[in-house]
């Protein structure tokens, strides 16, 4: 009688926590459908926007982004459209992926801590705001999801052709960011361990999946040479990701901190779980301990603490808590069970509610300095806007304008941030260099200067004051036509914050 009440409470509470977790996704992309592509996306969309134009990556278009990054985006904008409907799906398409693939991993403890673990990604990552969709972290997150996924199907099935199947997809997360290197060869180092250990042949395995690495690595560098930019990505792409991680870093503290701040009493209750449980984990437990550790090194290592930069390591700890907290309602001892139906019971019934709330209060109808700029641009003549225009900006909405509009910039040196650093620095003098030639080859006649300096400032348009020549020369040959500064904020995330002003320059006839 007591077994058959624990099967039906047990039954009622899976069928009532996946119905909230279902209600809590459904509502949120109800509410976020319309989200406008902004931030680092429409600086993507802007690149293969002009390499659809003939332009190419690092040797034309100064770039730090990958090559992964640009086929993500290129595959996107070619089969979604390049709108904002069609980057909405798109990501919207990596959350759906990312729990599948969980709910693959995650079958010996059964589905649902897949589908719980997917969910609460995607409602985090709709908390994180507007900005954040179709982030380059979160593309490479699902990457390694769907990789493991294929690895353990491989492993569990003795199928060693799935591994090629890892590593091309754990290749191409490689590809998008390179903190992402070390993950592929970790696993497959650990697979070598646990088939020789259990006294299987490891060896096809490790191959099939080092081939699959080769083949997209090998990929992208045919890709790179044909359009004779092999060089370019090694020299002044290395030149800028050097210099780009050396800004805004934060504090380890920070750091840990902000890495799990959406989830921390749900880790706080998987924590005193995993203690009470002392079980070490099997072979597919230490695989995505891997991965999570890998993810928190990502996070740490681009230091800037940016919400998308941990999601590869927000996924794995998530899809590693739901397997604990599902395997502890099956525990003989009560407390563990207790504990196990809390941490699921946390996530269904008051964090994915809670966070889909919050990620609907995100506005977005209101774009702040995007339509104020162009506005602007769109009131000026047509001879203005055919004699060229340059942005000197990185984040703050001049090249979101452009890419809107479908305006051809003068140089396709893209983040003012290699524009105004100290002239010591390699990078600040290559990208001066080729801005320089640019701008005497074919001077725009509109110029846009934002207030801020990505990402370490000054802001208020004290950047100016770092490279004199450039200030010269605007002084010289162009006149201040418009200064914005926008007083109504913008609240594309949970925080409401103004939008960064802009000065429009015309060149003098």
């Amino acid at each position: 009688m007591c077994k058959n009440l624990t099967h039906i409470s047990e039954k009622t509470f899976t069928i009532s926590s996946g119905a909230v977790l279902s209600l809590s996704a459904l509502f949120f992309i109800w509410k976020s459908i319309h989200w406008p592509i902004i931030g680092d996306a429409s600086l993507m969309h802007y690149a293969v926007f002009l390499m659809n134009h003939g332009a190419a990556p690092y040797r034309d278009i100064y770039e730090l982004n990958m090559p992964g990054s640009y086929l993500v985006e290129w595959v996107v904008m070619h089969t979604f459209g390049g709108g904002a409907l069609g980057w909405r799906l798109f990501d919207l398409f990596l959350s759906l992926s990312a729990t599948a693939a969980m709910m693959v991993i995650a079958r010996p403890q059964g589905w649902g801590a897949g589908f719980w673990a997917g969910v609460l990604l995607l409602l985090i990552h709709g908390r994180d705001g507007i900005p954040q969709v179709g982030q380059r972290d979160l593309s490479l997150t699902v990457c390694l999801l769907v990789g493991y996924a294929f690895l353990f199907q491989s492993l569990r099935k003795n199928k060693p052709a799935f591994a090629v199947c890892f590593g091309l997809i754990a290749g191409l997360a490689a590809a998008i960011k390179p903190t992402m290197l070390l993950l592929a060869p970790s696993a497959l180092v650990l697979v070598y361990w646990q088939l020789r250990k259990a006294g299987k042949p490891a060896r096809g395995f490790v191959l099939a999946g080092l081939s699959g690495l080769l083949m997209i690595f090998a990929g992208f560098a045919a890709y790179l040479w044909r359009e004779h930019a092999l060089y370019a990505f090694m020299t002044t792409t290395r030149e800028m990701v050097e210099y780009h991680a050396a800004l805004g870093r934060r504090s380890a503290t920070y750091l840990l901190l902000h890495s799990i701040s959406p989830i921390l009493p749900l880790a706080l209750g998987w924590l005193v779980l995993t203690l009470s449980m002392r079980k070490r984990p099997g072979w597919e437990g230490a695989h995505l301990l891997v991965a999570m550790g890998v993810g928190m090194l990502s996070f740490s290592l681009q230091g800037k603490g940016f919400p998308y930069q941990r999601y590869p390591f927000l996924a794995f700890l998530l899809l590693i808590m739901a397997m604990s907290f599902a395997e502890a309602t099956k525990d003989r001892r009560s407390g563990v069970r207790v504990l196990g139906f809390a941490g699921l019971a946390f996530g269904a019934f008051v964090l994915a509610p809670i966070s889909s709330v919050k990620a609907t209060e995100a506005d977005w109808r209101n774009l702040g300095n995007i339509s104020l700029l162009q506005r602007d641009l769109s009131s000026l003549d047509e001879d203005r806007l055919s004699g060229g225009v340059q942005c000197v900006d990185s984040i703050s909405g001049c090249v979101n304008v452009l890419y809107r509009m479908k305006l051809i910039e003068t140089s396709y040196v893209f983040y003012d941030e290699f524009l105004f650093g100290p002239a010591s620095v390699p990078a600040v003098v290559r990208n001066r260099e080729k801005f320089w030639a640019d701008l005497d080859r074919e001077p725009p006649a509109v110029i846009v200067v934002t207030a801020p300096l990505f990402p370490s400032g000054p802001d208020n348009y004290g950047k100016l004051a770092q490279w004199p020549q450039f200030a010269a020369y605007l002084q010289a040959h162009y006149s201040l036509a418009v200064q914005r500064t926008p007083m109504t904020p913008v609240k594309w995330w949970s925080r409401a914050e103004m939008p960064d002003g802009y000065r429009i320059y015309l060149r003098e006839r």
